[in-house]
C-alpha cells in the first residue's frame, strides 16, 4: 500500500496538459478510425461501380471492328445509294459503327462523298421496310 509520502503535489497546470493530451490521443484515433470507415465504403463503392461493368454484354457497336466496317462499305454503300438489300442486321451494325467511328466514317465519306448526309431522311422508309420484312 502507498503511503502519503510516495506522492508529491503536482505542478500548477500538469494534470490539466495530462488531460488536454488525453483527449487529443482520443480524437486522432476517431479520426483514423473515421478515415478508416471512409476510405473503405469509397473503395466499396468503387468496386459496385466498376465490377458490373466488367461483366455486362458488349454494345452492338463493339460487335463490329473497324476491320469489318471497312469491308462492308461497299455493301453499305449500295444499301444507301440504290437500297441494295442488306440484312437489317448489317445495316444496324453499319449504322451504328459509323455514328460512334470517327475514323470509319471519314473513310466512308471519301469513299461515298455525301452519302450519309444525303441519304438520312430518304432512308428511313427503307428502314422502315427493312424492319417489317425482318
Amino acid at each position: 500500500m502507498s503511503t502519503n509520502q510516495d506522492w508529491s503535489t503536482c505542478e500548477p497546470g500538469e494534470l490539466q496538459a495530462l488531460r488536454s493530451r488525453l483527449v487529443r490521443s482520443e480524437r486522432n484515433q476517431r479520426v483514423v478510425r473515421a478515415a478508416g470507415i471512409v476510405s473503405t465504403a469509397a473503395a466499396l463503392i468503387a468496386i459496385a461501380l466498376v465490377v458490373p461493368r466488367q461483366f455486362q454484354q458488349p454494345a452492338p457497336i463493339a460487335q463490329i471492328t473497324c476491320q469489318v466496317a471497312v469491308e462492308r462499305f461497299d455493301d453499305y454503300g449500295k444499301y444507301l445509294s440504290q437500297g441494295t438489300p442488306l440484312p437489317s442486321q448489317q445495316a444496324d451494325e453499319m449504322r451504328q459503327h459509323l455514328t460512334k467511328c470517327d475514323r470509319c466514317r471519314s473513310q466512308f465519306d471519301e469513299k461515298f462523298p455525301g452519302l450519309l448526309t444525303a441519304t438520312v431522311a430518304a432512308l428511313l422508309p427503307l428502314v422502315w421496310l427493312t424492319k417489317l420484312r425482318a
